[in-house]
């Protein structure tokens, strides 16, 4: 009998991304607890593909996650890569198995039903099933399944399968059509451009691993590389980043100037109301100034406006510049603080739970938020 191996349930795909390599793209998925990498790199030379996977599994290693190598199972055998994923054009399954050791996954692509029993013939660990719908990440895309089709593919493969394995659904899936397809019978996702190109890629990341409440995003396996993902949410306590002095006028000045939402929210932090903990508003840090922060949690608070739509690039890379330094964020739109001030409130307070930290001095149970009497909401 084929051993099961443990499989990821949200797994992050990396892309030929403007302005991010491969290795900080898989950098700021490991960050927010993704736990299943894996690298592609189409078209790309063998040794460029092969310097990068060596740097990418330096990486997972140091953030003890499964890393799995795209279409090359030769890069896969020199960097040691804990898995590898074949195409439909790649060596066949069967013969990659050959070449790897036993504890090596193999995963398979299909796009009907055939594919998916050839891929379980062919001794794939698991198999991803797609496009879910047009995805710009992938250069030769298979004809579109769509949601109707991912459904029935999923029902007939638990029933003509003697011995089904895991399937993800793969294609442009984003957190909202999670629940869908795990209520479906898929095992999981796996994502590309929903984390990669997302203006906070580690909310994006948090948002689709809370899609699996049992799991955390894990396959609840005993793989070697599959661990707690609390261990790397608790950011570090009362840390002080200094900052240029001179960005304490500019700072100054956003706060008689505060839009709507950003007096909203500050309605519903000032005065330790977040659950005991000491917010700022306006806040410099190193050469940045973030609308929200809390120093016990080094936790930054940022609303998005209108005047965020082109500035993606620079928000990127001062965020990572920021969570270099240790500072976690949370994003939210101007409309999300407007209209929905409650779930705010909500995503802030569970973010502080996960972390099981108290307010700095404070030796009792966290106190209690005052969301329930919300200030201001509109």
């Amino acid at each position: 009998m084929k051993m099961q191996k443990p499989i990821a349930s949200l797994q992050f795909i990396t892309g030929d991304i403007p302005g991010f390599s491969h290795a900080e793209q898989v950098e700021r998925a490991c960050s927010a607890g993704v736990k299943w990498i894996q690298l592609r790199m189409k078209g790309a030379a063998e040794t460029e593909f092969e310097d990068t996977a060596q740097e990418v599994k330096k990486i997972c290693q140091k953030h003890d996650v499964v890393f799995v190598v795209n279409d090359n199972v030769n890069v896969a055998l020199k960097v040691q890569a804990d898995g590898v994923h074949l195409g439909k054009g790649d060596l066949l399954p069967s013969k990659a198995r050959h070449l790897l050791e036993p504890n090596v996954i193999i995963g398979g692509t299909a796009n009907t039903l055939s594919d998916m029993l050839w891929c379980t013939e062919e001794g794939c660990d698991y198999i991803g099933v797609g496009p879910y719908r047009y995805t710009d990440t992938k250069k030769s895309l298979a004809p579109i399944v769509g949601r109707c089709g991912l459904t029935e593919l999923i029902e007939a493969y638990s029933v003509k399968a003697a011995s089904p394995v895991p399937v993800i659904a793969i294609g442009g899936v984003t957190s909202e059509d999670v629940s869908e397809l795990i209520q479906s019978g898929y095992h999981g996702v796996a994502v590309s451009g929903a984390i990669a190109k997302a203006l906070n890629p580690a909310t994006a990341a948090t948002k689709l691993l809370q899609m699996f409440p049992s799991t955390g995003g894990d396959s609840g396996g005993s793989h070697p590389n599959l661990k707690n993902l609390s261990d790397t949410h608790k950011p570090p306590r009362r840390n002080i980043i200094p900052y240029d002095p001179r960005l304490k006028e500019r700072a100054r000045n956003l706060r008689n100037n505060s839009t709507l939402s950003e007096i909203l929210l500050w309605q519903n932090l000032k005065g330790k109301q977040m659950k005991g903990f000491d917010f700022d508003r306006q806040r410099p840090i190193d050469n940045y100034i973030v609308d929200f922060y809390c120093k016990d949690l080094m936790l930054a608070l940022e609303i998005d406006g209108s005047s965020h739509d082109n500035k993606f690039l620079y928000d990127a890379r001062r965020q990572q510049k920021l969570e270099s330094l240790g500072v976690r964020f949370l994003r939210f739109t101007d409309l999300e603080v407007k209209k929905n001030l409650r779930s705010v409130l909500r995503t802030i307070e569970n973010w502080i739970e996960e972390t099981e930290l108290v307010p700095y001095g404070h030796h009792g149970p966290s106190p209690k938020s005052s969301s329930r009497g919300l200030k201001n909401e509109e």
